[in-house]
C-alpha cells in the first residue's frame, strides 16, 4: 500500500497530482500556499493536501481558535446557527427542547475543546465535493491523521444519505459518530423534472426579464459579487457565522475554472449571482448566492439564478447539491429534501473527550434529527 502524505506550503510543489485532482488544485491551492485569512477574515487555520495514491483531498486543522465560521468550526454551528433557531420560535416545548440542545451542545463543544479538529476534505465552503474512492481509504487516511495529530478530533462534513450511504456505513464501522448537521436539498435531472409547472414559469421569466444574464465565462465585478454575497450571508443572515469572503477570493476561483458563475444584470449593475463547484464526478455542490434586497421581490433575482443552473444540469445530466434553506421554492421544482450529516472520530482521545462526543452526538440525534428529518 502506498504510503500517505501530508503537503504544507512548503512542499506543495513536489505534489504529484493525479489527473481527476485537477479541480481540488485549482480550489484549494492558494489556502495552502498562503492561508484563509487573505480570502475569508473569520477563518484561521492551517491547510494542507493529504495524498492517499491517487486521492487527494483538502485538509484543515483548526486548534481552538475562537471565532472562526462554521464551516470549520462545530461550536460556530451549535452556538451561533442553533441559537437563531430557538430566538425565532414561539414559546413552547418545541422552542425548549432546541434551547436545551443549543446550550448543552454549546456547553459540551467547550468543554471537550472540539475546535480542536482536523477536517478531512473540507473546502472552507458549506458544502465540499466528497470525492468517488474516499470510502476505499477512509481508514488508513484516519488512522495516518491521527497519528499526525493525537490531540484532535477527525472530521468529516457533507456527507448525505442519498450519495454517500456506502462511506458513512464504513465509517459507523471504525468507530465515528454521525451527528445530523441541517436539511438538504438534492436535485436529479430527469424528462419529469423538465416538464415541471414551476421550472416551465421560471424559464418563462428569463424570456421576459429586462436583466442581462451573464455568459458564466465573462469577467465579472468581483467587487459586487463579494458584496452580494456579503448582504445575503452575512447581514440577512448574519447569525449563521458564513465566511466573510472578499473580492478576491471570487475572482481567483471564477477566473481559474474552480467555481462556475452566473449573474445577472441591468444597466450595466450586477444585482444577482449564483456559483457553484463543478467536480469531475459526482453532484454539482451550491454554496454560493447572492443579489441586492433592495430590488423589487417581483423581479425574481433568485428565481432567476436558481433556473439558470438547474437548466444547466438538465442539459449535462448532472445532479445538484441545493445545500440548505427555501425549502418549498426547491422542492416545487423537484428537489428532495435529505439530511446531511457530520462526521467526528475521537476513539484515540482521552476518555473525557469520548465521553463528551457521545453524549453530543446523543443529543443531536434526540432533539435535532426529529426537526430537520
Amino acid at each position: 500500500m502506498e504510503p500517505i502524505a501530508l503537503f504544507d506550503r512548503d512542499t506543495v510543489d513536489r505534489l504529484d497530482w493525479p489527473p481527476d485532482a485537477e479541480a481540488t488544485r485549482r480550489f484549494f491551492l492558494d489556502f495552502v500556499k498562503h492561508g484563509p485569512r487573505p480570502y475569508a477574515a473569520n477563518i484561521d487555520a492551517d491547510c494542507y493536501f493529504l495524498q492517499a495514491a491517487d486521492v487527494v483531498l483538502p485538509v484543515v486543522v483548526t486548534d481552538g481558535r475562537g471565532g472562526n465560521s462554521w464551516v470549520c468550526s462545530q461550536t460556530g454551528y451549535y452556538i451561533g446557527t442553533l441559537g437563531h433557531y430557538v430566538g425565532q420560535m414561539d414559546p413552547g416545548m418545541r422552542r425548549q427542547a432546541f434551547h436545551t440542545l443549543q446550550k448543552g451542545a454549546g456547553s459540551v463543544c467547550g468543554w471537550i475543546d472540539i475546535d480542536r479538529s482536523v477536517f478531512i476534505n473540507n473546502w472552507l465552503v458549506s458544502t465540499s465535493p466528497i470525492p468517488p474512492r474516499l470510502d476505499a481509504r477512509i481508514d488508513e487516511i484516519t488512522a495516518f491523521l491521527c497519528g499526525r495529530f493525537p490531540d484532535h478530533y477527525i472530521v468529516l462534513k457533507s456527507i448525505n444519505g442519498i450519495e454517500h450511504n456506502t462511506l458513512m456505513a464504513r465509517l459507523r464501522e471504525i468507530g465515528f459518530r454521525i451527528l445530523p448537521f441541517r436539511s438538504i436539498y438534492f436535485y436529479r435531472p430527469s424528462e419529469q423534472a423538465k416538464r415541471n409547472r414551476h421550472m416551465r414559469k421560471d424559464t418563462g421569466l428569463l424570456g421576459r426579464t429586462a436583466y442581462r444574464q451573464l455568459d458564466t465565462r465573462e469577467r465579472y465585478d468581483y467587487t459586487r459579487v463579494a458584496d452580494l454575497f456579503r448582504r445575503i450571508y452575512l447581514q440577512k443572515y448574519a447569525f449563521t457565522g458564513h465566511p466573510e469572503f472578499c473580492a478576491d477570493y471570487f475572482e481567483r476561483l471564477h477566473q481559474s475554472g474552480a467555481i462556475t458563475l452566473w449573474g445577472f444584470a441591468k444597466n450595466g449593475r450586477l444585482d444577482a449571482f449564483l456559483a457553484a463547484i463543478e467536480p469531475p464526478s459526482g453532484s454539482l455542490q451550491v454554496p454560493y448566492m447572492g443579489y441586492d434586497p433592495t430590488v423589487p421581490r417581483q423581479e425574481g433575482l433568485y428565481r432567476m439564478c436558481a433556473t439558470a443552473v438547474l437548466r444547466y444540469a438538465l442539459e449535462r445530466g448532472r445532479s445538484i447539491n441545493l445545500s440548505s434553506g427555501v425549502g418549498d421554492f426547491k422542492v416545487f421544482r423537484g428537489a428532495v429534501p435529505t439530511v446531511e450529516y457530520v462526521a467526528i472520530y475521537g476513539e484515540h482521545l482521552r476518555h473525557r473527550r469520548r465521553a463528551a462526543l457521545k453524549m453530543l452526538s446523543w443529543l443531536s440525534r434526540q432533539v435535532l434529527l426529529p426537526e430537520i428529518d
